[in-house]
C-alpha cells in the first residue's frame, strides 16, 4: 500500500455503539474506583508501599533490589502518597487513572473490526477481563503497563493508517512507559520497534527518504532510554531476582496459568486446544497477508506479536535460563492472542459470514467478569490479603498486659497486618509467622484450607471469618501465663548513627526448650523519615552462629519517631529456644545508619508457660 492509498481514519463503531461504549467506560471506571476503595490491599502492593513509596527511594540503584519494584508505578504511587496520603485509593490512584488510556486503546483497536460481533467481542474481552481489571485497581505495574501498551499499539495503528512520522514518537514514548511499569514489556517493545522499522522501509524507502530518516531518528531517540531498562533487567537476572515463573515449560507453566486466570479454569486438553488455535491463527494470518497485503496488516501484526513473543520466551528460557513466565508476567500474550483471533476472523468473515461466530469463544471472559463482580472479593491471590475487620477486632480489644497481644499468621499476611497497623498508629505488635500455624500466640490468623493446624480448635475459639479471603481469626481460649524473668535498663543513646545498638544480652543456659517473649519500652527519636530500623532478637549457639532470628520492623509501624514519651512498646515471641542455644542479643538495627536517640528505655524478658 502506498501513502496515497492510505486513509487517515478507519473505525467502524456506529453512533449508537459509541454511546454504548461511553456508558460502558463510565460504569467500569466507577466500579474500578469502588474496588480501589474497598478491596483490601494485596501483599505485593504493601511491599511496594514499604520498600519504595514510604521510603521515597524507588529509582535504581539506590532502591531496594527486587522484581517488585515496577519503577514507574512506584514513582507515581509515591507522588500520589505525598499528595493524598496512604489510603488504598491514594496508593492505587495512578493505576485507576490509567484505565482511561486502557479503555481508549482497546476501543481504538476494536474499532478497526468490521463485524459488530467481533468489535464488541474484542473490546469486552479486553476491558472486562477480571484478571486485567483487578490489576488496574491495584498498586502494581502490570495493569498500568497494559494501559500504556494498548495506547502504544493504537498509535502504531494510526501510523499504519496515516504514515505520519509523529506516531513513531508517540508509539515509542508509550512503549517506554509500559516497560518502565513492567520490564516484561521489553520483548513487546523490541518486536514493535522492529515492525516500525520494517514498515518504514517498505513504505518510504522508494517514495520519501526524508520521512524514512525522520522515522529512524524517532526510533533512535525513543529507543535509547530502553537501554537503561534492559540493563536493569539484566541486573535483576544476575542477582537471581527474576524468580517468578518456572523452568518446567511453556505448556506446563505459562499457558495453564493464563487460561486459569482469564477463563476461570484450565486443563491439559484446553492448553492444547489453544495451542492448535494459535497455530491456525498464524497459518491463516500468513496466508491472508501474502494473498491480500493491502488489507491484512493488523491480522499479521498481532499474529507477529504473539508468535514473536512466544519465540523470545523460548529463546530466553533455553539460552539465558530465564523462567517461563506465569500469569501476570505473561498477561500481554492474552492481549495478542485475542486481538490476532478477532482480526483473522474479521478477514475470513468477509467471504464467509458464519466464520465470525467463532468469536463467541472469547465472550466467556466478560461473562466470567459479570459473575465475579464484587466490591471486596478477588479472583486471584485472595489468601495474600485480609480485611480491615480482622485487624480492628484485635486493635479495638481492651488489653491489660503491658505489651500488645501476640498475633500469628502466614508470612504473606505480614505486609497487610503492618499496613493496617501503620495506618492505625503502629500500637499493635508484629505478625508472628516463623512457626505458623503455631499454638503460642494470643490470636491466630489462618486459612482453614491452607497450612492449617488441626490442633488449633483445641486451644482457640473462632471469632471471625473473612469470607472474601477464606481467613479465620482465632483467639486463644486460655492465654499463656507470662512470668517476668528480668527487667534491664537500655543504655541511653544520644544522636548516634551506629548500625547495631545493643538493648540487652541474655544467657539462655537455663531457658533452653522454653518459649520466651522479649520486649522493649523506650522513647525513640530520629530526624529520618522514615527511620528504617528493626528491633531484633537473635539467638546464638556456642560457635556464635545465629540459630533464631525474630524481628520487628519499626519503619513498618510508623514513618517517624519524634521523641514522644514511650513511643516504642514492642516485642516478639521466641517460639522455641533450641537445645544448642547459648545466648540471646536484643538490639536495634539502624539499617541506613541514620542518627537516633533513645531515653527512658527498658527491656522485659518473659517466660511463657506452655499448655501444649
Amino acid at each position: 500500500m502506498t501513502p496515497k492509498q492510505q486513509t487517515t481514519h478507519v473505525q467502524f463503531f456506529s453512533g449508537p455503539e459509541k454511546r454504548v461504549a461511553v456508558i460502558l467506560f463510565a460504569g467500569l471506571w466507577a466500579y474500578l474506583f469502588l474496588r480501589a476503595v474497598y478491596v483490601p490491599l494485596l501483599h505485593d502492593e504493601i511491599a511496594t508501599f514499604f520498600y519504595y513509596v514510604q521510603s521515597d527511594v524507588y529509582l535504581p540503584p539506590k532502591a531496594h533490589w527486587d522484581a517488585n519494584n515496577h519503577v514507574l508505578n512506584s514513582m507515581l504511587t509515591n507522588w500520589s502518597y505525598h499528595l493524598f496520603g496512604q489510603s488504598p485509593l491514594a496508593l492505587r490512584l495512578p493505576n485507576v487513572l490509567s484505565f482511561a488510556l486502557f479503555f481508549a486503546g482497546a476501543y481504538g483497536i476494536s474499532a478497526r473490526l468490521k463485524k459488530p460481533l467481533l468489535r464488541w467481542g474484542l473490546l469486552t474481552s479486553l476491558v472486562m477481563s477480571s484478571y486485567i481489571f483487578e490489576y488496574l485497581a491495584e498498586s502494581r505495574g502490570y495493569g498500568m503497563s497494559l494501559a500504556f501498551l494498548l495506547t502504544a499499539v493504537f498509535m502504531l495503528i494510526r501510523l499504519i493508517e496515516t504514515n505520519r512520522a509523529h506516531f513513531v514518537l508517540l508509539t515509542g514514548l508509550f512503549l517506554f512507559l509500559a516497560t518502565a511499569a513492567n520490564l516484561t514489556m521489553l520483548i513487546s517493545s523490541l518486536l514493535i520497534f522492529i515492525f516500525i522499522f520494517l514498515h518504514a522501509v517498505y513504505t518510504d524507502l522508494k517514495t520519501n527518504k526524508k520521512k524514512l530518516l525522520l522515522k529512524c531518528g524517532w526510533l533512535l531517540l525513543t529507543g535509547t532510554p530502553f537501554l537503561a531498562l534492559a540493563a536493569l533487567s539484566l541486573k535483576l537476572k544476575k542477582m537471581g531476582l527474576l524468580y517468578y515463573g518456572s523452568k518446567a515449560g511453556f505448556t506446563v507453566v505459562t499457558m495453564p496459568s493464563l487460561l486459569k486466570q482469564f477463563f476461570g479454569f484450565s486443563s491439559a486438553y484446553l492448553v492444547w486446544f489453544f495451542v492448535l488455535v494459535s497455530v491456525a491463527i498464524s497459518v491463516i494470518a500468513v496466508t491472508v497477508f501474502f494473498r491480500n497485503r493491502a488489507n491484512s496488516k493488523l491480522p499479521g501484526f498481532f499474529t507477529y506479536l504473539l508468535a514473536g513473543s512466544v519465540l523470545f520466551i523460548f529463546m530466553l528460557a533455553h539460552f539465558a535460563g530465564v523462567n517461563y513466565p506465569e500469569d501476570r508476567t505473561a498477561m500481554y500474550l492474552y492481549v495478542y492472542f485475542i486481538a490476532a483471533l478477532y482480526f483473522v476472523l474479521d478477514v475470513l468473515s468477509e467471504k464467509r459470514k458464519y466464520v465470525q461466530l467463532a468469536g463467541l469463544l472469547a465472550y466467556v471472559v466478560p461473562v466470567f467478569f459479570v459473575l465475579n463482580i464484587s466490591l471486596t472479593g478477588s479472583v486471584f491471590s485472595s489468601e495474600e490479603r485480609h480485611s480491615q475487620k480482622l485487624f480492628d477486632l484485635i486493635n479495638e480489644r481492651a488489653w491489660t498486659s503491658k505489651f500488645p497481644p501476640t498475633v500469628g499468621g502466614y508470612r504473606t499476611q505480614e505486609f497487610c497486618w503492618f499496613y493496617m497497623n501503620n495506618t492505625a498508629g503502629g500500637k499493635q505488635g508484629r505478625l508472628h509467622w516463623t512457626n505458623h500455624p503455631g499454638l503460642d500466640a494470643d490470636f491466630e490468623l489462618v486459612s482453614t484450607q491452607f497450612r492449617f493446624n488441626p490442633q488449633t480448635y483445641a486451644y482457640y475459639d473462632s471469632i471471625y471469618r473473612d469470607d472474601a479471603t477464606g481467613l479465620v481469626l482465632f483467639e486463644r481460649k486460655h492465654k499463656l501465663n507470662r512470668t517476668l524473668i528480668q527487667v534491664t535498663d537500655i543504655p541511653v543513646a544520644d544522636n548516634t548513627t551506629t548500625g547495631f545498638y545493643n538493648l540487652g544480652k541474655y544467657e539462655l543456659d537455663t531457658l533452653r526448650n522454653s518459649t520466651l517473649y522479649i520486649g522493649a519500652e523506650m522513647t525513640l527519636e530520629s530526624p529520618s523519615q522514615p527511620f528504617t530500623a528493626r528491633l531484633v532478637a537473635g539467638v546464638d549457639n556456642a560457635a556464635g552462629e545465629n540459630i533464631v532470628y525474630e524481628y520487628i520492623p519499626l519503619h513498618w509501624l510508623r514513618r517517624q519517631y519524634t521523641g514522644e514519651e514511650n513511643n516504642v512498646l514492642q516485642g516478639t515471641l521466641i517460639h522455641h529456644v533450641p537445645e544448642e542455644a547459648v545466648s540471646m542479643t536484643f538490639y536495634l538495627w539502624n539499617i541506613n545508619e541514620k542518627p537516633f536517640s533513645i531515653r527512658n528505655g527498658k527491656c522485659y524478658l518473659y517466660s511463657l508457660e506452655r499448655d501444649f
